[in-house]
């Protein structure tokens, strides 16, 4: 069987045409409507103390919080309760493992660690 041969214009027209499909205007969803590609979906790790300050900023910056892991539920009570729909848990593990669709984990851990290490 002979192999059909298209030229690079036909070719890159053709997909132009295909992805003009899949993109959305906003104008198409209304006034007050995120697209989806607009959201970002975090996962937060060690949210009681200085980590429930940084689920606040994350949320203020406009993510979707989708879940929560502390291990201890006194310490992230607080952030536990600013996000009732996000789903909790006490493994970050677990969590990795369960939650597989969020676009961004954010893991909260002392100044010691952020700093690199000699090496």
């Amino acid at each position: 069987m002979a192999r059909k041969r298209i030229s690079r214009r036909k070719f890159v027209g053709d997909v132009g045409a295909g992805l003009a499909f899949t993109i959305v205007p906003r104008h198409v969803l209304g006034r007050g409507h995120r697209a989806p590609s607009d959201t970002v979906d975090v996962a937060c790790i060690g949210v009681g103390g200085m980590g429930a300050n940084d689920v606040k900023g994350v949320a203020k910056a406009g993510a979707n919080v989708y879940a929560l892991c502390d291990v201890d539920e006194h310490q992230g009570a607080a952030s536990f309760t600013a996000f009732p729909k996000a789903k909790r848990f006490k493994d970050f593990r677990v969590m990795l493992d369960k939650e597989g669709k969020t676009s961004m984990r954010s893991p909260c851990r002392p100044p010691t660690i952020r700093t690199p290490w000699p090496g």
